[in-house]
């Protein structure tokens, strides 16, 4: 019997974040995880902090269809983020970090396409996001 290889280990974890869902409060459990953003309003969603989460901790957001900005805490206060977004236009327009440290990531509506997604890694006790946009 012939072995299959990487081709079936190759699955990622998917989650719809949708209106039934709202906001969501993301897990060290959902390591891995793509959330698919797919909702009609603005959501709140939160990460652990950098410490909980742990070296190599990771998840996606992808934007298929929002009409409110949604806003991903990364962490607690005091938990840093650097961001690096790749677009056509070179101009950071679709997702941005805000807040006091700032440790809050925002997808903002009003450049979103759906495909637009950001990537969130821990690495060396910080937040690192980089973000892929078509506009």
């Amino acid at each position: 019997m012939a072995k299959q290889g990487f081709a079936t280990s190759d699955r990622r974890k998917v989650e719809v974040l949708d209106d039934t869902v709202g906001a969501k409060t993301i897990g060290v459990h959902d390591c891995g995880t793509v959330f698919v953003l797919n909702n009609t309003g603005a959501d709140a969603h939160t990460i652990p902090s950098a410490a909980s989460c742990g070296e190599g901790w990771w998840c996606r957001f992808v934007v298929q269809s929002i009409t409110g900005n949604q806003s991903i805490t990364l962490g607690v206060t005091g938990d840093t983020a650097v961001l690096v977004e790749a677009s056509a236009d070179g101009a950071e327009d679709v997702f941005n970090l805000t807040g006091a440290d700032p440790n809050v990531l925002q997808v903002l509506t009003a450049a979103d396409i759906a495909g637009d997604e950001v990537e969130i890694i821990v690495a060396n006790g910080q937040f690192f996001c980089k973000g892929i946009s078509k506009s």
